[in-house]
């Protein structure tokens, strides 16, 4: 059996460390023998701003060729091809629209605080001591905040 750990994330998806293989005749193990441990954070498979960002780029690179090809056929007085380019520019913002919106139906957002196993402490730590300075700014701009009230 072969030994590591596995984080399990929000997604359903793992993460898995092989610290030592056991190269068994039949493969490979699928997991390791190891803790199991669990963050709440998404691969980059199921994060919706990386979603959106490679939606984007592929639409915009088949509309950018399209176009090309529209206006070389309009160019050379081929007005029926030109015509297709364009019925077909309108298919490519279609699925583009069409995809962006199943991106955005994505049950996670991104966004998440990670907080690793065993680094509780640290996070709120870290987290009071930022909550304390950006009161203390935020009162200051406001101005007319006295001190120690919250300024949400």
């Amino acid at each position: 059996m072969c030994k590591g750990y596995t984080v399990e994330l929000v997604c359903g998806h793992k993460l898995m460390h092989f610290s030592a293989r056991c190269f068994n005749k039949l493969g490979d193990c699928q997991q390791p023998d190891g803790p199991v441990t669990s963050i709440c954070d998404t691969c980059a498979a199921c994060h919706m701003p990386h979603q959106i960002d490679l939606i984007n780029k592929k639409y915009d690179e088949e509309a950018r060729r399209t176009m090309e090809l529209k206006l070389i056929a309009e160019k050379n007085g081929r007005f029926r091809q030109a015509d297709l380019m364009e019925r077909e520019l309108r298919r490519i913002h279609a699925d583009r629209a069409e995809a962006l919106a199943r991106a955005a139906r994505s049950r996670f957002r991104g966004c998440i605080e990670v907080i690793w196993p065993g680094k509780r402490e640290e996070f709120e730590t870290d987290h009071a001591a930022f909550m304390n300075y950006f009161k203390k700014h935020y009162a200051r701009r406001i101005g007319k905040r006295k001190r120690g009230t919250t300024p949400f």
